[in-house]
């Protein structure tokens, strides 16, 4: 779009008024010579743009061939110790050689289509000069034609010929780029689903009440992931929920966050609906410490930063010690300076919750979701990352979704949520006293430990 802008239509309006007086000129030196060359222009303008036009489509082919490859390459090379493992690195090499052969496959294709465009223009121009100099031989032998008008005319012609061929090209490739445009159009036509009031409420402080009122959702018409889920969360109260993998734990998460509404029901924050909150406003009441946590191919000071970017340098350390991170960040050389890789690849797994902590510590949220937050690490490393929640938690609303049963046995209330909605609720004691979905959930553990 911007090439047609700044370097497409400047060029196109440059080329067509010098194929206008080229034009003028011709016609002005010799009205029967111009009817001669008429039919051969004719024939590449009929011939031209169908060759433009399998050119460019062949060149869009061949981009998207050169991603799929270039992807292909990227797996190959990221799960080499898969690949080993499991004696695949032939099966492997023979898909990435498959998308190397249609690579090379559209790259030829390109590459002739080329070489026949070009012939094509070089025959009908070179035809074209040819009966022009038969035919302007006649008219001067003949008197009606000077020589020095012939040869004047001769240029015009190979310059009406050189802007008529841009012209044709520059059409068909832009006329082409259009076609790619429709995406961006269709994207920019896209409307979130999520949007802010108009008139967005923000209220003064956030406590962190929070109301679930007969909620419902789903991915898909039809395929309820919540289902009347009712709850009432107090500010400061540690909730934690637990059920069957794919029974909307998650879910759940992703509407108090609000990156989704729901179908119907609402869920208020300290008794404002999240529809007319300030999506501002509830982003940064709102922090998450996931199972997998993205740490940007940075330094650990900027990936604990991004929770807030206006924290100083002492307020990075200080959250660091309070996580529990400050000491295994020391021992690296450069400390806090350190590059952690892509996706925090140079650090553990217990190394980049602590981080993720930390980052929550600085951003300082009213509310904080745990989803699985130690459930992938081992024991020494669950201890140390416990001990940083303790520190993060305090005070705060928490709503922990957990497999380990064993790291919520201190929370307030214990929600056993199944099927999108809430089955039972109460604390740890009260639910093993009534021997109920939670006991049985505790018992296969026990007996899977």
């Amino acid at each position: 779009m911007q090439g047609i802008y700044y370097r497409y239509f400047p060029q196109l309006v440059q080329r067509l008024s010098l194929l206008a007086v080229s034009v003028v000129l011709m016609l002005s030196t010799s009205p029967r010579l111009s009817l001669l060359v008429v039919p051969f222009a004719l024939g590449y303008y009929v011939m031209g743009p169908r060759f433009e036009r399998k050119a460019g489509l062949l060149a869009q082919d061949v981009n998207e061939s050169r991603s799929a490859f270039t992807k292909k390459l990227y797996d190959s090379i990221s799960a080499m110790l898969e690949l080993r493992a499991n004696r695949a690195v032939a099966w492997d090499r023979k898909r990435l050689l498959e998308h190397h052969a249609k690579l090379k496959r559209l790259s030829l294709l390109q590459v002739l289509n080329a070489l026949y465009r070009g012939t094509v223009r070089r025959v009908l121009v070179n035809l074209g000069a040819a009966a022009l100099f038969v035919y302007g031989a006649r008219l001067i032998q003949q008197g009606a034609l000077t020589l020095g008008a012939f040869v004047a005319f001769t240029f015009y012609y190979l310059r009406v010929v050189g802007e008529f061929t841009y012209v044709i090209t520059s059409i068909t490739e832009q006329r082409l780029l259009m076609y790619q445009a429709q995406r961006v159009y269709d994207v920019l036509q896209l409307r979130p689903d999520v949007e802010e009031s108009e008139n967005p409420v923000t209220l003064p402080e956030i406590q962190g009440r929070l109301a679930l009122k007969n909620v419902h959702f789903s991915y898909r018409p039809g395929l309820k992931v919540i289902d009347g889920f009712d709850l009432e969360i107090r500010p400061g109260e540690r909730i934690a929920l637990v059920g069957a993998s794919g029974s909307g734990k998650s879910t759940l998460f992703k509407l108090i966050g609000r990156f989704y509404d729901p179908d119907e029901g609402e869920i208020l924050l300290d008794g404002v609906s999240l529809r007319e909150l300030s999506l501002g406003q509830l982003r940064d009441a709102v922090g998450y410490v996931f199972q997998e946590t993205y740490l940007f191919g940075t330094t650990i000071r900027e990936n604990i930063r991004f929770g807030n970017p206006d924290a100083s340098d002492d307020a990075i350390v200080q959250a660091a010690k309070a996580a529990r991170a400050h000491e295994f960040i020391m021992q690296f050389p450069d400390g806090y300076e350190t590059i952690v890789g892509e996706r925090g690849i140079k650090l553990s797994g217990g190394q980049k919750q602590r981080i993720a902590i930390a980052r929550m510590i600085v951003k300082n949220p009213r509310i904080v979701l745990l989803d699985e937050a130690t459930s992938a690490l081992d024991q020494i490393n669950e201890a140390e990352v416990r001990a940083a929640l303790e520190t993060l938690l305090e005070g705060r609303t928490t709503i922990a979704a957990a497999h380990r049963l064993s790291t919520i046995q201190d929370y307030d209330r214990i929600v056993f949520v199944e099927q999108g909605r809430v089955a039972e609720v109460g604390s740890y004691a009260e639910l093993m006293a009534c021997r109920g979905r939670f006991y049985r959930l505790s018992q296969g553990e026990e007996a899977a430990v």
